[in-house]
């Protein structure tokens, strides 16, 4: 049995067929890894760059995926724990 891993950072910045194919194949998906992305810029704390987070973490939740926050630095993680929170996402 296989399952699907969503990097939805790399997604955004690499194809767009990638990211129909996880939609395609939704049933399959159990684990996310959340950053956001602009551009060519990767591993950006969520709500810094272009992905719709907020429909991201509501396919998360409707398939109980596990998510992990993948970003560079401390305060990146801090920026996105707090959009978490600040998005009804997250508990305080």
């Amino acid at each position: 049995m296989f399952f699907l891993t969503w990097d939805v950072g790399h997604s955004h910045v690499d194809s767009k067929e990638y990211e129909s194919f996880i939609l395609e194949h939704e049933k399959k998906l159990v684990h996310f890894h959340m950053h956001d992305a602009a551009g060519n810029k990767i591993h950006l704390a969520l709500g810094t760059g272009e992905i719709d987070l907020k429909e991201k973490f509501e396919i998360a939740g409707k398939r109980n995926c596990r998510c992990v926050l993948e970003t560079k630095t401390v305060q990146a993680l801090r920026e996105s724990v707090a959009w978490l929170q600040e998005n009804g996402i997250m508990d305080r």
